[in-house]
């Protein structure tokens, strides 16, 4: 009976090895084959329209071939994954021909983009270390740019004396908010850090301390409360030296 159970265990054992190897492996497609399906061309920069069309094969290969998404690190398809999270992407912004406030109803639309991409590399059912979690960080941070990018832009829009953009300076206030809640949004992500590789972590932590010191003038008692509370979090849930040494110094300055 004993010897029937160890044989039972050594193969369940050897089936969980298995599979974890298989989910380890690039199961990306090539660009050939993601350029098959309907993606956009990698070595353009993309519009918006070619973000949503890319959205919609995300959403198809999630439901269908879960593992065949576009790899940060694949030699196969990380053309595919750099161009997605590519800051070039929002080139219009430095395009002087196109109005500030059209500029501004373009750039909000981003945001849709980003919590499409999020959600397409995202396993939510899972509270397993996520597949994609390489890439969830750089979709984080490609966020925080949109987020940071709309903030400069409403800046400008402010100091306009066109009507189109005087018209829209009530809604700076707005762009302030939604920048704290990202912010929020992203500390609150990093206390999972069982989730997510401890270098990433880092690289994202040094990314949000730079933007916070960078906009903390504008920010009110209750936002800057609020964001000491969550780098406080972080801080008792990690145990990387260079995120507790970064956080503390971030919070000596707020």
């Amino acid at each position: 009976m004993k010897s029937k159970a160890l044989i039972i265990f050594l193969f369940v054992t050897l089936l969980i090895s298995a599979c974890e190897k298989l989910s380890n492996k690039d199961q990306s497609l090539t660009p050939k084959e993601y350029n098959d399906i309907g993606l956009p061309d990698p070595s353009k920069i993309w519009s918006y329209d070619d973000y949503i069309e890319a959205c919609d094969i995300l959403d198809y290969l999630k439901t269908y071939k879960p593992l065949s998404l576009p790899r940060k690190d694949s030699k196969k398809s990380s053309i595919y994954f750099n161009r997605m999270i590519n800051p070039d992407n929002l080139s219009f912004l430095q395009n002087d021909k196109i109005p500030l406030n059209k500029k501004a109803y373009q750039i909000q639309r981003y945001l849709d983009i980003y919590k499409l991409l999020i959600s397409a590399y995202t396993n939510l059912g899972s509270t397993e270390k996520q597949y994609y979690n390489r890439e969830l960080i750089e979709i984080y941070l490609f966020g925080l740019t949109i987020a940071q990018d709309m903030l400069d832009l409403g800046q400008s829009i402010n100091e306009s004396v066109v009507e189109q953009d005087i018209g829209m300076q009530y809604r700076f206030s707005s762009i302030q908010h939604m920048y704290v809640t990202m912010v929020l949004f992203v500390l609150n992500i990093q206390n999972k850090a069982d989730v997510f590789e401890e270098a990433d972590l880092e690289k994202l932590t040094e990314y949000i301390s730079n933007s916070i010191l960078l906009n903390k003038d504008w920010m009110d008692s209750t936002e800057l409360k609020d964001l000491k509370i969550g780098i406080q979090e972080v801080m008792e849930n990690t145990t990387s030296d260079a995120i507790l040494n970064e956080y503390a110094n971030l919070k000596e300055k707020l």
